[in-house]
């Protein structure tokens, strides 16, 4: 609450203060309503107000069950806090230049600065680091659902054009950043692609580079345990009887934390509305549109997931493979 709710708070009165403000572009999360299945570009209310929520954070841990009951369907305090700073910024921004962009599940560039370019693992970033490695089997989630991915330098651009646009308005617009409505593409899709790129560049550690979804805790459990844990204690039982530095155990952990914060999001699916942003577009010249480009119809997925895995082993990784 006090970075997102407070900080954009602290941010509007800033903006208050300066004279000639162009525009003030919150950059919010398309998951502020996953408590919904169908998601439009509106700030929706809140069921308690804000003092109340505050009183809560205040006195108890993010982890608390009452934390947890009163946050209600949202996953987690983030996307908690996200709606309530939507819900400041419609209220105090009537007289303010200003939109809302909701991006998705951010992942690596499509273009700018350049193909794959990464600086953070956040996201699924780890998915597609530790599928192709080989040493990530089972994900919590289920394979046809729609995974919701925005390259970043999409979400910029869009951020770039909605400030230029909400200075000939009034009405504060809500842009979905996300690619499900209008460039969908599937968990099972995205991992044959993956699949597919760790072959291509030889990049399993171990072999036969697959991933599994499954809804079932006690499927996942298992499968883990027999695919992923084992064998990592196997390697790293070798790795310590010849002299080599033993990491799969720790690669393990890393992983699970990463399936623990993405598996609200692969065991669910939503569908978002992004008629604004189609609106937007229409006002470009095709010049423009090429500068900043921030139509998610012109995402190859192929393409783009290669250079997300590429990339991510580039940046994050400093892997020259």
């Amino acid at each position: 609450m006090r970075i997102n709710v407070n900080g954009t708070e602290n941010v509007i009165e800033l903006c208050r203060r300066i004279k000639k403000l162009q525009a003030f572009v919150h950059v919010s999360t398309a998951f502020t309503n996953s408590d919904r299945k169908e998601i439009n570009e509106t700030v929706y209310p809140m069921p308690i107000n804000l003092e109340e929520a505050r009183h809560v954070a205040d006195t108890y841990s993010h982890d608390d069950v009452i934390v947890s009951a009163f946050m209600g369907k949202k996953p987690n305090t983030y996307t908690f806090s996200k709606a309530f700073a939507e819900q400041q910024v419609m209220k105090q921004c009537e007289d303010l230049p200003t939109a809302i962009i909701r991006p998705s599940i951010v992942m690596s560039s499509v273009k700018e600065p350049c193909p794959g370019w990464i600086d953070t693992w956040n996201g699924s970033t780890g998915l597609f680091v530790g599928m192709p490695a080989g040493i990530l089997r089972v994900v919590l989630g289920r394979g046809s659902n729609v995974t919701d991915l925005v390259p970043v330098d999409i979400v910029t651009n869009l951020i770039v054009v909605a400030a230029t646009e909400c200075q000939k308005s009034k009405e504060i617009k809500v842009y979905n950043c996300c690619t499900g409505t209008s460039n969908p593409i599937t968990c099972d899709e995205a991992t044959t692609i993956s699949r597919k790129v760790a072959l291509k560049y030889s990049l399993n550690e171990l072999p036969w580079p697959f991933l599994m979804f499954t809804p079932s805790v006690f499927l996942y459990t298992l499968i883990t345990f027999l695919l992923q844990i084992v064998p990592a204690y196997l390697i790293d039982l070798w790795c310590i009887l010849t002299g080599r530095k033993a990491t799969q155990i720790k690669l393990q952990r890393r992983l699970k934390k990463v399936v623990d914060a993405v598996k609200f999001f692969l065991l669910n699916e939503w569908k978002f509305s992004d008629d604004n942003i189609r609106d937007l577009l229409k006002t470009m010249s095709p010049v423009d549109k090429e500068i900043f480009n921030f139509d998610v119809k012109t995402i190859n997925w192929e393409t783009c997931i290669e250079d997300y895995i590429l990339g991510a082993r580039k940046y994050l990784l400093k892997s020259e493979k």
